[in-house]
């Protein structure tokens, strides 16, 4: 349920007029009498808006989750040994680089990086240094690579770069017994939810979640298991965030792996602590793979500016990572700021509130942007005019050609969506919230609604006189029944 306690907090964070909220509920005894539970869960429905988003019941007792803080001792203990041998399983994203420059260069550790498949490895440590290409939007790999380059010749001899499967430990075994395994988390890209679709969902979670369950089997199977494994996460599995469905899930699968691991019907294995961490953290990894790739609503330079303000240095995040792998807790949210505050801060930022910040431009407009890579070219029918209109409505730009495009004017997710929502409104055409993706001009939306509304276009009709021509009338007769569509 973990997952989706924190998927109702972004939902209603995205769309505030959706209330929903997750109750976890043993089953109970048969013949036991329920009435109250019953009575209970109305309560909980009907106070769902301004309540708990997540609210177990266990007898008659109800629990709903909070935090206390807790100050870890600086003393020694730590399962982080100089010496030792470490095993990142993404060595590019989530923090890991951060995390093997401080394990090599603090601790004098011997550390094995898993290399995501789309980045290819290179033979040697030479070939980081002056690497040719990045692949496109792999801005954060480039800074990956740009820190690991900045070792020494010595401090590079201690890492091992490998690409494998999760679970497979044949390419780890030169460095010997592993203290600690670190399993960071993989590259999100965030976006809304009306944006997603299952798929693309799982294909962000999935291989945090699997990879996480498969490198425990194959460890707790190992002839020597190491002394920990810790589960890298963030505090968004417990703030959630706009656009951050994908990395608040993952995190919140992780924080139910390590409380199962920690459970006493779990089985024997090595101590499996989930860190939430402030994404301000090890210098800002999630701030800056944000900055990198965009979010939602958001400039690059606010977040670069935020970065600025907030960002903890690595050797700071890498004290409390020392501390905490010498307590026994096994969940652990590490943050510089106070964690309610952070939880209020990321309700405050809503769809709505984002959609107010950009408002339809009532006063001056401001001129077409110069080196746009299409001329202008002005509406040709009554639905491109008023469709143009909406355009310089809600980019505050005059004038805008039906032939622009909705990306390269600047439209993001959030624009779209209400773009699409005034389109519903005004024309009465229900179009999908990724219309503008797929129809980024106004001439092609234009077409778009048209078929929404069942209209058949002049390039329709030839399509359709293209496709039967040359066939026989019962040919042509067949296919046409076919489409739907009668002679």
């Amino acid at each position: 349920t973990a997952p989706r306690t924190v998927a109702v907090k972004v939902i209603h964070q995205e769309s505030a007029r959706l209330t929903c909220s997750t109750i976890d509920v043993v089953p109970s005894t048969p013949g036991e009498e329920n009435e109250w539970l019953i009575d209970q869960l109305l309560a909980e429905a009907a106070l769902a808006a301004g309540g708990e988003a997540a609210v177990a019941f266990r007898g008659r007792r109800r629990w709903v989750r909070s935090f206390e803080r807790v100050r870890l001792a600086e003393g020694g203990g730590s399962r982080l040994v100089p010496g030792a041998a470490y095993l990142i399983t993404d060595g590019v994203h989530g923090g890991g680089a951060a995390l093997a420059e401080l394990l090599v260069r603090t601790f004098d550790a011997r550390v094995a990086l898993v290399v995501p498949p789309q980045f290819p490895p290179p033979e040697r440590w030479d070939g980081w240094e002056g690497l040719p290409a990045v692949p496109p939007g792999a801005d954060v790999i480039g800074a990956a690579v740009k820190r690991l380059s900045g070792l020494s010749g010595e401090e590079r001899e201690r890492l091992l770069l490998v690409r494998t499967a999760p679970g497979d430990l044949s390419q780890i075994r030169a460095l010997g017994p592993l203290q600690g395994v670190f399993h960071t988390a993989g590259a999100f890209t965030g976006g809304l939810i009306q944006l997603k679709t299952p798929e693309a969902l799982r294909a962000a979670v999935d291989p945090v979640a699997e990879g996480a369950e498969a490198w425990l089997a194959a460890l707790a199977a190992a002839p020597q298991p190491p002394a920990f494994v810790l589960l890298t996460s963030s505090t968004l599995a417990y703030t959630g965030g706009l656009g951050q469905l994908d990395i608040a899930a993952a995190g919140a699968f992780l924080d139910a792996v390590a409380r199962r691991q920690a459970s006493p019907a779990a089985d024997n294995g090595p101590f499996t602590v989930a860190a939430h961490w402030d994404p301000y953290q090890w210098d800002g990894w999630l701030i800056a793979a944000a900055a990198a790739g965009g979010a939602v609503g958001v400039q690059p330079e606010e977040l670069q500016k935020s970065l600025a303000a907030f960002g903890v240095p690595a050797g700071r995040s890498g004290e409390a990572l020392r501390r905490l792998l010498a307590a026994p807790l096994p969940q652990v949210v590490v943050a510089a700021r106070d964690l309610p505050a952070l939880i209020a801060e990321a309700d405050a930022v809503t769809a709505e509130s984002l959609f107010a910040q950009i408002a339809p431009h009532r006063g001056e407009k401001a001129g077409r942007p110069a080196g746009l890579s299409t001329p202008y070219t002005e509406p040709r029918d009554e639905r491109e005019s008023r469709l143009a209109a909406l355009w310089e409505e809600l980019f505050g730009i005059a004038p805008l050609g039906v032939e622009d495009s909705f990306l390269e004017l600047g439209g993001h997710s959030l624009l779209a969506i209400q773009m699409v929502t005034q389109i519903r409104s005004r024309f009465d055409a229900d179009l999908p919230v990724t219309a503008l993706f797929e129809a980024p001009t106004i001439a092609e939306l234009s077409k778009l609604i048209g078929r929404a509304l069942g209209e058949e276009s002049e390039e329709d009709l030839a399509a359709l006189l293209a496709l039967v021509e040359g066939l026989s009338p019962e040919e042509a007769e067949r296919k046409l029944a076919e489409m739907g569509a009668t002679l």
